[in-house]
């Protein structure tokens, strides 16, 4: 798979804002380049920011593009 986007990338601020806005379900994202992996990863760094500021418990992060299961991961089940 190619390493087409980034954060910075444009079309991910894009479907990043749909998405924070409710516009689009996780299922609308397409699977194009590693569009979906790169959301994955800014949502999954945002829930642990928050998570690790007392703003957001486990409980309240959510499971598209698998984002629970990696911040559970990587907090070590916290």
């Amino acid at each position: 798979m190619s390493e087409m986007f980034n954060e910075n990338s444009a079309i991910v601020k894009v479907w990043l804002k749909w998405y924070d806005e409710g516009r689009v379900p996780e299922s609308a994202v397409p699977n194009l380049y590693n569009l979906r992996d790169v959301l994955r990863d800014l949502l999954v760094a945002r829930w642990i920011l928050l998570i690790n500021n007392n703003q957001a418990t486990i409980n309240d992060v959510t499971t598209d593009f698998g984002v629970k299961a990696e911040v559970e991961k990587l907090l070590g089940g916290e």
